[in-house]
C-alpha cells in the first residue's frame, strides 16, 4: 500500500470521527485524548494478541492515526 492510499484511509477515518462524535470531541482536554488514543492502541494490542487479519489491524492503526491527526488538529486550532 502506497502512502498516499494509507492517507485517504486516513482521512475517511477522520471523516467518520466527525460524523460519529461531532463538536464533543473538539472540547477535549490533552487528558481526554490520551485516554482516547491509550484505549485506540489498546485495541490494536487486542488485533494482534488475538492473531486478528491484517485487514483488521490496519484498520485498527488507520483509528490510531486519525485520533493523532484530531488531537493535532485540536492543538493548533485548525477545522477540517
Amino acid at each position: 500500500m502506497e502512502q498516499q492510499q494509507i492517507f485517504e484511509l486516513i482521512k475517511a477515518e477522520r471523516a467518520r470521527q466527525d460524523e460519529k462524535y461531532g463538536e464533543e470531541n473538539r472540547a477535549n482536554s490533552n487528558y481526554k485524548w490520551l485516554t482516547i488514543l491509550t484505549e485506540e492502541l489498546g485495541e490494536v494490542a487486542m488485533s494482534i494478541n488475538d492473531g486478528e487479519p491484517t485487514d483488521i489491524l490496519v484498520g485498527e492503526l488507520t483509528q490510531v492515526a486519525a485520533v493523532c491527526v484530531q488531537w493535532i488538529e485540536k492543538l493548533k486550532g485548525g477545522e477540517r
